[in-house]
């Protein structure tokens, strides 16, 4: 697999987008030929995307994404931004594969998140209305003390690296935030 462009954007510029706003940048970003992957990243390293594509692209409309989230939510907000741009993805027809929550971010997927403000059972909504996987990354949790059946939200699943090598070898794009 080669990859043809790459770029970075900043997790709050598509936070500070209006809902229909998000949507048209989803579309745009899906649309804009990535062959590999797209990193959003958090303001500081970000420079920004200049592509202009419509919502209703084809390909937008085509495309099988994976999310890989890494930035601890209370510090980046990459599962806010990552929730966002998948609820935006699928409103302009791409279909969600998987959502792989690695490094800081499985904090997202605790149980305990909700009392800080977390998206955990946003997710498990979306990931329930629209059939894809939330995946936390083994490793990742038992570093961190996060464990199946305890302190893992519902709706999330442990599983190995081996499942985001899947899940990037089965989709169009590959997007990475934080």
């Amino acid at each position: 697999m080669s990859c043809g462009q790459s770029s970075t954007v900043a997790s709050s510029e598509l936070l500070a987008r209006p809902l229909r706003g998000r949507r048209q940048f989803a579309a745009e970003l899906l649309a804009s030929g990535f062959a590999c992957s797209l990193a959003l990243t958090t303001p500081a390293s970000a420079a920004h995307y200049h592509g202009r594509m419509t919502e209703s692209d084809s390909i937008a409309k085509a495309a099988r994404i994976t999310l890989l989230v890494q930035g601890a939510p209370r510090a980046t907000r990459a599962d806010a931004a990552a929730l966002a741009f998948a609820r935006a993805a699928v409103h302009a027809g791409a279909v969600v594969h998987r959502v792989f929550f690695y490094k800081d971010a499985i904090y997202a997927a605790s149980r305990f998140a909700r009392d800080e403000g977390g998206t955990a059972e946003a997710w498990a909504k979306l990931a329930h209305e629209h059939g894809f996987e939330l995946a936390v990354c083994v490793a990742a949790a038992e570093r961190r003390g996060i464990v199946e059946g305890e302190s893992l939200a519902a709706g999330f699943a442990v599983v190995g690296l081996g499942q985001m090598v899947e899940a990037m070898e089965a989709s169009d794009r590959v997007v990475t935030f934080g």
